[in-house]
């Protein structure tokens, strides 16, 4: 079967969905898709559904949806992972993002570690993040778009994470004595995995993971970027 490019839609009932002017565009201008040509379409909140374009105009076209299938969260993954990220600047997740989206991050929280400039994140930044996780599900064909929650600090990220249920809790440190392949539990259960800034943990951070009683687990002894520490723990937590 030839490749099926995905497309984001609103889903307005079953086999009924409405594309947006904007991925009409993409759809025709860019990847110059036509008549007969068969795409799916995606909410971001579980469901796919398989179609036909059935005529093209100069701005949008029409199709026919012939099935459609909900996919839960739960069957996304046998491993749910919710990846904490420390942050000097949020432009820094920009250059991650599109990766950990695809590798099947289920949830982000990231926060502002001290000496950070901001402790509010601007709605153009969360515009921008909003397009990738879009971007990233569509190239990666997730059905579930994951959420990116920003926090003033670390405490109150680990507080509201902790509520949503139970996890395994991580957290890397090049220094850490336990390595992450010794302490994984099995597939079935979720992961809440803790990353640095740039400068790492400060003591405050540190003190504050212990007291919420994270382990420190390290993933092959080395130094890494942060941006290469998120990708790497997501590849390992996602594929142990």
């Amino acid at each position: 079967m030839s490749h099926q490019y995905r497309f984001i839609a609103e889903r307005l009932g079953p086999l009924d969905w409405k594309i947006s002017q904007e991925e009409w565009q993409h759809a025709l201008k860019v990847l110059r898709l036509s008549v007969d040509d068969e795409i799916e379409l995606t909410n971001g909140l579980g469901w796919i559904s398989h179609c036909k374009i059935t005529t093209v105009g100069k701005r949008t076209g029409s199709f026919i949806c012939s099935s459609e299938v909900y996919i839960g969260r739960d069957d996304e993954s046998s491993r749910a992972v919710t990846l904490v990220i420390g942050a000097l600047k949020p432009q820094v997740i920009d250059e991650f993002l599109p990766s950990i989206i695809e590798l099947g991050v289920d949830q982000i929280l990231v926060f502002a570690s001290e000496g950070s400039e901001k402790t509010r994140i601007a709605e153009k930044i969360q515009e921008r993040w909003e397009r990738v996780i879009q971007s990233s599900c569509k190239q990666s064909k997730r059905p579930w778009f994951p959420d990116v929650l920003w926090y003033e600090n670390l405490c109150s990220a680990l507080t509201a994470a902790v509520k949503q249920g139970k996890f395994q809790k991580l957290f890397f440190d090049a220094n850490a004595s336990n390595s992450l392949k010794d302490v994984i539990t099995h597939q079935g259960e979720s992961v809440l995995a803790v990353i640095g800034s740039e400068k790492g943990f400060t003591e405050a951070e540190y003190q504050e993971l212990i007291q919420h009683e994270f382990l420190g687990v390290k993933m092959n002894g080395h130094i890494l970027r942060a941006a290469t520490a998120n990708i790497a723990a997501m590849a390992l937590l996602k594929n142990m």
